[in-house]
């Protein structure tokens, strides 16, 4: 009976974990690069996209920068500075404006403010803002305007004007009062050099109280003006399209 033989061993029996090790680093430093190109201008993300070429496509035309982690701490500042550019906005140096302002044009008034998502409020007074009969904007309203106007000029900010009001309003077009407050503070604005293009509004009239209008200190309250400030236009309309689908996904619901 024929004796079997052993096959006979590689003369590398672990040679396949220096394959194995070098694909681990690969794939550590592709998921690195990914976390760290989260947010990156476009020159380095060109230059990432070279090199990603050069290793997996064309080995020829880039070779990997001896300096690849330098380039990863350069990719993660860049995204910790853009990141502040934007969250730069929510600091109170925007609300500290408004309130130096608020004193000086309506002292008499403590304004609300809200700040979220790069957009600052600030909720005042219709009875401040506008003259006895709510048709004219006051002397006050005027001149916090003619200010407010002056944050406004030659940035990239976005002014929304949200206008509410009390019971007291015609029952056959309730809108009426609060649009017409509304269009006289973007035209007075307007007047004062701002861009139409950055400023818009709208008129709840007397849908939205946030007391009861069975009594003169709750009306008070519901009338109100809500001066929305965002970073831009193009942040307030993403706002506004992620507000809607968030809406019409309840709805759904």
């Amino acid at each position: 009976m024929a004796r079997r033989h052993a096959p006979p061993e590689s003369t590398h029996p672990n040679r396949w974990m220096v394959s194995y090790a070098d694909l681990m680093t690969l794939l550590f430093a592709l998921f690195v690069v990914m976390y760290a190109t989260t947010s990156i201008h476009s020159e380095k993300f060109e230059k990432m996209s070279e090199v990603f070429v050069g290793v997996f496509d064309q080995p020829r035309k880039a070779a990997i920068p001896s300096n690849i982690e330098s380039l990863i701490t350069d990719l993660k500042m860049s995204f910790q500075d853009d990141q502040s550019t934007r969250s730069s906005f929510q600091a109170h140096e925007l609300i500290q404006q408004l309130s130096q302002m608020i004193e000086k044009t309506l002292p008499n008034v403590v304004p609300e403010f809200y700040n979220w998502d790069e957009a600052v409020q600030v909720t005042l007074p219709s009875d401040v803002m506008f003259t006895d009969d709510a048709q004219q904007i006051s002397v006050q309203g005027e001149s916090f305007l003619v200010n407010l106007a002056n944050i406004l000029q030659d940035t990239d900010l976005f002014l929304y004007i949200e206008v509410f009001n009390d019971s007291d309003v015609n029952e056959t077009n309730p809108w009426q009062l609060g649009s017409t407050q509304m269009m006289a503070a973007m035209q007075l604005l307007m007047l004062e050099q701002v861009s139409p293009t950055k400023i818009a509004g709208v008129a709840y009239g007397p849908f939205q109280p946030v007391a009861t209008n069975d009594d003169e200190e709750g009306k008070s309250l519901n009338r109100r003006l809500n001066f929305v400030i965002y970073h831009n236009l193009q942040h307030f309309n993403r706002l506004k399209m992620l507000a809607n689908k968030q809406k019409s996904a309840k709805d759904y619901k």
